[in-house]
C-alpha cells in the first residue's frame, strides 16, 4: 500500500530490503575497500508525518525528491514539507511531512473532494473558484479553519422570474423557499404591492428557473363623512319645581370626515384601511335642566272634561288623609304633591296589535317593561318616572305614552285583554306622590 494512502505508516518491505542490503554491504566491506566506500555513500534520513512517529532510513539517493520517490512516499501538491524537494540529502536529515486534510464539498446534489491545509473555508473556495451569491446558504462560516474530514454543504439559490401584470419581467434570486415566501421577499425588497395570479399555489416549493405570475394591487382613496352623536348633560336647579324639566340647549350631532384606502385585487375589495380621521364639526351637548325644588303641600283639583258618551262616577278614596295631605298605598305612606282628576282607560302588552315576536313587544316608551303598575300619561303634565297612586288601581309609575293619551288622561296596564275590557273608561283621582313618610 502506498504511503499516500496510509499517511504515517510505511511499507515494511522497504525496511527489510534496506536491512538486507545494508548487511550485505557491511559483510563485504571486510574484504573489499570498494564496498566500504559504497557503504559510506549511504545517509541516515529521519521522516515523520503529521508530527507522528519518526522513522529512520538509510539511503544513497542524492535529493529529497528521489528519496521520497524511491521509498514510495507520495507528496500531494497540498501537502507541506519542511525542506525543498530539490534539496540534497545530507547526513541525519529530518524530513517532516504535514498531510493536507481531505475536505468534502457538497453543492446541491454534487459532491467534490479537495485537499487543503493551513487555510480557512473562504480561502479554499477562492482557490477552487467556487463563488457564492448573497442568497447561497453554506453550512459553516467562511472564517472556519479547514480541519480533518471536514464537510461543507452549499445550497445554491434559485434563479427565478416574476412576470408583473402580464408584461414586465423581473429576475429574482431566492433560496429554499415556497412561492409565497419568494413573493414576500420580492415585495419587501422591491416595495411593490403584488398578489399571486390565480392557478398558482403559495405553498409550492420554488425550483430553479421558475416563472411566477403576479399582478399589482389597485388602490383607491375615498373620503366619507359620519355623524358624531351628541352627549346629553343633566343639571339640577333648586329654583325650579321638582318634576319639571327644561331643555336649555338642544343637542346637535357633529361631523367626522374619514379618509379610507381601499385595496382591490381582480376588482374585488381585498382590504380597507383608515388612513386619516378629521372632525369637521364638533357635536353640541344637549343641556337638560331638572327641577329639584320641593312644592308646598297643597291640593289642586282639576276636573277632566266629561265624555258625554260614557257615564262616569267618582268615588272618595278612603286612603287619602286630606288634613295631613298624605295617602296610604300598598308600598307605604307618601306625601301628596298634587291631586288630579283624570279620565282613565286600560291597555295590555298586545295593545296596537303587537305580537310577542314583534320588535318592541312588551317594552314601554321609557324603556321600562310593560307590566302591572306602569301607566301611560301625557309627559307634558306628568313626566316619566313620576310615582303615582291611582284610585281603584294602586301604586304606579309614569313610564309610557300613547297617541291618544293627551291632557288629563291616564292609561293603566292590565295583564289580560278581558281585564282591560272590564276596566272600561272611568274618572279617577290621581295622586302625585312625594316623599315617603317613615312610620
Amino acid at each position: 500500500m502506498k504511503k499516500s494512502l496510509c499517511n504515517n505508516h510505511f511499507d515494511k518491505s522497504k525496511f527489510k530490503k534496506f536491512h538486507i542490503l545494508t548487511g550485505l554491504v557491511l559483510g563485504l566491506s571486510t574484504f573489499s575497500g570498494t564496498f566500504t566506500a559504497f557503504a559510506e555513500g549511504f545517509y541516515t534520513v529521519k521522516v515523520s508525518i503529521d508530527d507522528g512517529k519518526e522513522y529512520e532510513f538509510k539511503t544513497s539517493k542524492k535529493s529529497v525528491s528521489k528519496f521520497l520517490a524511491y521509498e514510495d512516499i507520495d507528496i500531494f501538491p497540498e501537502d507541506t514539507l519542511n525542506v525543498d524537494k530539490n534539496e540534497l540529502i545530507d547526513e541525519d536529515m529530518s524530513i517532516k511531512i504535514n498531510r493536507a486534510h481531505t475536505v468534502k464539498v457538497y453543492i446541491d446534489s454534487n459532491t467534490f473532494i479537495y485537499r487543503a491545509i493551513n487555510m480557512n473555508v473562504a480561502d479554499l473556495l477562492k482557490r477552487e473558484n467556487i463563488t457564492l451569491s448573497d442568497k447561497d446558504i453554506i453550512s459553516v462560516p467562511l472564517n472556519t479553519n479547514i480541519n480533518k474530514d471536514m464537510e461543507i454543504k452549499i445550497n445554491r439559490a434559485e434563479n427565478i422570474k416574476f412576470i408583473i401584470d402580464g408584461e414586465k419581467e423581473v429576475p429574482f434570486i431566492v433560496n429554499n423557499a415556497t412561492i409565497g415566501e419568494a413573493l414576500k421577499q420580492f415585495t419587501d425588497e422591491s416595495g411593490l404591492n403584488l398578489y399571486l395570479d390565480k392557478g398558482q399555489s403559495l405553498a409550492k416549493d420554488i425550483k430553479n428557473n421558475d416563472v411566477i405570475k403576479v399582478s399589482s394591487f389597485k388602490e383607491e382613496i375615498k373620503t366619507v363623512q359620519e355623524q358624531i352623536p351628541f352627549d346629553t348633560k343633566t343639571v339640577e336647579n333648586n329654583n325650579v319645581l321638582e318634576g319639571t324639566t327644561n331643555i336649555k340647549n338642544e343637542g346637535e350631532n357633529g361631523i367626522k370626515e374619514i379618509t379610507i384606502k381601499e385595496v382591490y385585487a381582480d376588482d374585488e375589495l381585498h382590504s380597507k384601511e383608515i388612513i386619516e380621521e378629521k372632525i369637521i364639526k364638533e357635536p353640541v351637548t344637549k343641556l337638560v335642566e331638572v327641577g329639584t325644588k320641593k312644592p308646598t303641600p297643597k291640593i289642586v283639583e282639576k276636573k277632566a272634561p266629561v265624555d258625554k258618551k260614557v257615564s262616569l262616577q267618582t268615588k272618595t278614596n278612603s286612603n287619602y288623609n286630606k288634613n295631613a295631605n298624605t295617602i296610604k298605598t300598598e308600598k307605604g305612606t307618601f306625601v301628596v304633591n298634587n291631586k288630579l282628576t283624570m279620565k282613565s282607560t286600560a291597555y295590555t302588552a298586545s295593545a296596537g296589535g303587537k305580537k310577542p315576536t314583534d320588535p318592541g313587544y312588551g317594552v314601554t316608551a321609557s324603556g321600562l317593561k310593560a307590566k302591572k303598575g306602569v301607566v301611560a300619561v301625557d309627559t307634558s303634565i306628568i313626566p316619566f318616572g313620576t310615582e303615582l297612586y291611582i284610585e281603584g288601581y294602586g301604586h304606579a309609575i309614569a313610564g309610557d305614552t300613547g297617541n291618544s293619551i293627551k291632557g288629563h288622561k291616564v292609561d293603566v296596564f292590565l295583564d289580560t285583554h278581558q281585564e282591560a275590557i272590564r276596566y272600561g273608561v272611568r274618572n279617577v283621582d290621581v295622586y302625585v306622590l312625594g316623599k315617603e313618610i317613615t312610620q
